[in-house]
């Protein structure tokens, strides 16, 4: 029994550990003094995704504002691929509005996004073609912290797509329907390759060690 016991501890701090991932920050709006890009057709380039998870800080104006959008790009690099874009934070600078006043992410599978802040107008623009990009959905503060929305980009808006994204060259639109707010967001990129994490690698020598514990018990139960 207690060698179980040391078995299940080193396990739990095992998984622990590997529990916290890897974040590396992308963009962050509060301290870097190149805003995001407003330019649909220009967006900002973020470069290649790192393994784990890639943070995004920006900061948009209230709606119908100048900088009412943020605009950029990465790539997910071969051999990886995005599976997952979490709201790790998402709030206002000043008095929040009444309900929520949610953004509008939308993403596309190329270097831009085929729509500004004007044409992006699902209720009166009878032009609006979402085929055009691959998805998208609105979010909040009602999705933080850390709720994967990739699945609902997926579902809501422009041509949906079901599943992670392969590799390749992605651009990001995000657009405040309410007043002013920042968001912060984490791009997963995940290896095809990937070894078994830690914490799952724990799991299975804990599941190994009380089978051979029980084994043990019971062997010394017949000899007896």
């Amino acid at each position: 029994m207690p060698r179980l016991a040391l078995a299940l501890a080193i396990s739990m701090a095992t998984i622990s550990f590997s529990c916290a991932a890897t974040v590396t920050v992308l963009y962050d709006e509060s301290t870097n003094p190149v805003a995001l890009s407003t330019n649909n057709m220009a967006p900002t380039d973020l470069g290649v995704l790192a393994s784990g998870l890639n943070r995004v800080t920006g900061n948009l104006e209230s709606a119908l504002s100048v900088g009412n959008v943020d605009v950029f790009k990465f790539d997910v690099p071969t051999g990886f691929q995005l599976d997952g874009v979490f709201v790790f934070d998402y709030g206002y600078p000043n008095t929040p509005p009444v309900g929520e006043g949610a953004a509008f992410l939308a993403i596309n599978d190329a270097a831009i996004f085929p729509y500004d802040a004007f044409d992006l107008d699902f209720n009166t623009n009878p032009f609006l073609d979402e085929t055009q990009f691959l998805g998208g959905s609105t979010f909040g503060s009602s999705d933080a912290p850390t709720l994967d929305i990739l699945p609902r980009i997926g579902n809501v808006a422009g041509r949906k797509f079901t599943g992670p994204l392969a590799a390749g060259t992605y651009t990001v639109y995000i657009q405040q329907t309410g007043p002013e707010n920042f968001y912060s967001l984490d791009f997963q990129s995940t290896s095809l390759t990937a070894v078994p994490e830690p914490a799952h690698a724990s799991l299975a020598i804990l599941a190994m060690a009380t089978i051979a514990v029980k084994r043990r018990r019971t062997k010394r139960c017949l000899t007896n």
